[in-house]
């Protein structure tokens, strides 16, 4: 029971930490900053997929 409880609690630890990874930039931001201003907090995209 208490391996079990472990197992869980480290799988939910896990998930929780792996849904923070866009760090604490995004609270620099607001509504309506400019583009300029958004590339300047979080810099360029590493990854572009164009659909359509």
């Amino acid at each position: 029971m208490r391996t079990s409880m472990a197992v869980i609690a480290l799988v939910l630890s896990l998930f929780v930490t792996g849904c923070g990874t866009l760090d604490s930039k995004t609270i620099l931001l607001n509504v309506g900053d400019s583009k300029e201003r958004v590339l300047e907090v979080m810099g360029p995209p590493k990854d572009r997929q164009i659909h359509g």
